[in-house]
């Protein structure tokens, strides 16, 4: 295989997976509240990182539309890791891992967000 075709499948490969979990922050109601019981945040606290991930998802499409028109489609590997990153640094607060601090879960959820955006 020449390395075009190599570079399309992965392009591919990274795409599907972009595009099965761009979308997810909208889902964060459904474990926000153990999320909040766990690490003991307040509902005000809650509600910002669900807005964050709004946040980032709405900001991020000016962002990514301009990076597509002017250098190209090359989105899928950055959005495919930076939504990895994100929900994973949020399971390990959850877990008790990392610090438990709203503003960093806030920023978890942001990152998801923007990658969101970027996949889309």
């Amino acid at each position: 295989m020449n390395s075009r075709v190599i570079k399309l499948v992965l392009s591919f490969l990274a795409a599907l997976l972009i595009s099965s979990v761009c979308g997810t922050q909208y889902l964060f109601s459904a474990y926000s509240t153990s999320l909040a019981e766990r690490l003991d945040f307040s509902s005000i606290q809650i509600n910002t990182i669900g807005s964050a991930a709004n946040y980032g998802v709405y900001l991020g499409k000016p962002l990514f539309g301009y990076i597509a028109d002017n250098f190209g489609g090359k989105r899928p590997f950055f959005a495919s890791f930076i939504i990895f990153i994100g929900y994973f640094c949020l399971a390990l607060t959850y877990e008790g891992n990392l610090n438990p601090s709203f503003l960093l879960c806030a920023l978890y959820m942001f990152m998801a967000g923007m990658a969101s955006a970027a996949g889309k």
